[in-house]
């Protein structure tokens, strides 16, 4: 046991000093456990983190947010042609792309498999289907110059988040909007029922 002042102010440092050290790991453990190993995006748990987050800032100040739900077409018969180390680098890349072409705000998830999403703070329907636009215009472009013409297809689905839904209807209407890309061919996006 310390006998001094001295002792104790030392003691305190130290102890000062492991609690950083753990807090810094803490840290870096939450950081990697909602991350994508393959792609460095936010994963499964990250987005979950984060919907709920902007889900809570919708309902206390009535502030959007849009949601995009992203599906690469011909996932399948890249991996079967090509190898899924291929469809794996592919995967980095679109992910690259995603996370480049946002705004800063804005965070790229991979959901699992090939489907992506992007949550886009303060944006309401408008500004998601321009950033989806930009989406098509910018990194679908960087996408096929690398892996070919029918890498670069994405299926897109966009809704605004409002108070009046839970996030479950959240997710599900821009999962729906996106398999109705995928089934008016793809390579598309789609921001309401009516399409």
């Amino acid at each position: 046991m310390p006998s001094s002042a001295t002792d104790l102010q030392q003691e305190l440092q130290l102890l000062r000093l492991r609690v950083a050290e753990q807090t810094a790991e803490i840290a870096r453990l939450s950081q990697l456990a909602e991350t994508d190993a393959l792609t460095g995006i936010a994963n499964r748990r990250g987005f979950d983190t984060e919907i709920k987050r902007r889900y809570a800032e919708t309902q206390r100040h009535e502030r959007p947010f849009a949601l995009m739900v992203i599906d690469v077409d011909n996932m399948k018969s890249i991996n079967d042609e090509q190898g899924h180390h291929v469809g794996d680098e592919l995967l980095q890349e679109i992910a690259r792309v995603l996370h480049e072409n946002v705004r800063a705000s804005d965070v790229a998830c991979r959901l699992g498999g090939d489907e992506f999403a992007i949550i886009l703070p303060g944006a309401d329907l408008q500004a998601a289907c321009h950033a989806s636009r930009r989406l098509f215009d910018r990194a679908v472009p960087l996408v096929q110059s690398r892996f070919g013409q029918q890498a670069g297809q994405l299926s897109v689905g966009i809704v605004e988040a409002t108070a009046a839904l839970t996030i479950e209807q959240i997710v599900e209407i821009a999962d729906r909007r996106m398999y109705c890309a995928k089934r008016q061919g793809g390579n598309r996006f789609v921001a309401d029922d009516d399409s």
